[in-house]
């Protein structure tokens, strides 16, 4: 049982420096809540997003690619990758987010070079999911008793923990044959199609044309033309739609915002166009699907954040 004692660190960043890199641990109420409830709305972040699956099963998709939640596991999200939670199920865990900086100074060594060991692993993560073999949920908890008893040196003592949950993640991604463990390989093809997600999702509900996508890639409208054909079997106009839509959908089921507020949020100055819109794509008008979809699942959640 969580101390309520505890949530004054609610939004809170803790600094913990390993060699010449400074970390900035970033608290919400996932990291104090064990009944964690993830985000329905596909977003990303600009930083490392960390969850600690204690118990419970769900879905979520990383990358477009959906994925079981399994207990005692870590799902590790890499900086503007797009995630989401794809059912209603209760997780029990944890999770915080985490950004970096680097001192460019040699004041700040560790021993036997470890500092810039430590700076090419972080550099190199991505995108993984793996067994929890160091029980980081029993460390956060410790974590969590540390904030409630605020000791003497308890600060330094939840440094030193999350000095250890950092390098214990370290461990798990680059086991000791050397074999880094991602989701998959990145290569050419995968960076491009990321360019091209983070573009639509940031720019889905404004005025873009393709040719500013196709700048943005170094290619011409053309060249970007073949490439979305290839990588995704549609063009800008439908990829943009597909944005459109699939976010809208999302707010119809998990927010309590109105039709008209939706379609504003997606792009639309006119709710008629939207509604217009939405039935031809999706087959049922926005207030139709919404209320299908309620009275199906029998609640809606109430989250508005992206």
């Amino acid at each position: 049982m969580i101390s309520n004692d505890i949530t004054q660190f609610k939004d809170m960043e803790i600094c913990v420096d390993i060699g010449r890199i400074r970390f900035f641990i970033m608290l919400d109420s996932n990291f104090f809540n064990e009944k964690h409830i993830l985000s329905f709305l596909r977003h990303k972040h600009g930083v490392f997003e960390i969850f600690f699956i204690k118990n419970g099963k769900g879905k979520m998709t990383i990358r477009n690619q959906e994925h079981d939640l399994k207990k005692n596991h870590i799902y590790f999200v890499n900086k503007g990758s797009f995630h989401k939670q794809l059912s209603t199920n209760t997780i029990e865990g944890y999770s915080f987010q985490l950004r970096y900086e680097v001192f460019e100074t040699t004041e700040h060594r560790t021993q036997s070079g470890e500092s810039e060991q430590f700076l090419e692993k972080i550099k190199g993560l991505d995108d993984f999911i793996l067994e929890d073999k160091y029980d980081n949920c029993s460390i956060i908890e410790k974590i969590h008793q540390e904030m409630a008893d605020q000791s003497f040196g308890f600060y330094t003592k939840i440094q030193t923990y999350f000095t250890q949950i950092i390098i214990n993640i370290l461990r798990l991604c680059y086991p000791k044959n050397g074999n880094k463990k991602v989701l998959a390989k990145k290569n050419v093809d995968q960076s491009r199609t990321k360019i091209i997600d983070n573009f639509i999702y940031d720019n889905f509900n404004t005025n873009c044309y393709s040719y500013d996508l196709a700048n943005l890639l170094g290619v011409s409208e053309r060249q970007l033309n073949r490439i979305l054909k290839e990588e995704y079997n549609t063009g800008f106009k439908q990829k943009m739609l597909e944005m459109r839509m699939e976010v809208a959908m999302d707010y119809l089921l998990h927010t309590d915002f109105n039709i008209d507020q939706i379609s504003e949020m997606v792009g639309y100055n006119e709710p008629s166009n939207f509604n217009a819109i939405f039935k031809k794509k999706i087959g049922v008008s926005p207030g139709q699907y919404r209320k299908c979809h309620v009275e199906k699942d029998g609640s809606k959640l109430n989250e508005r954040s992206m």
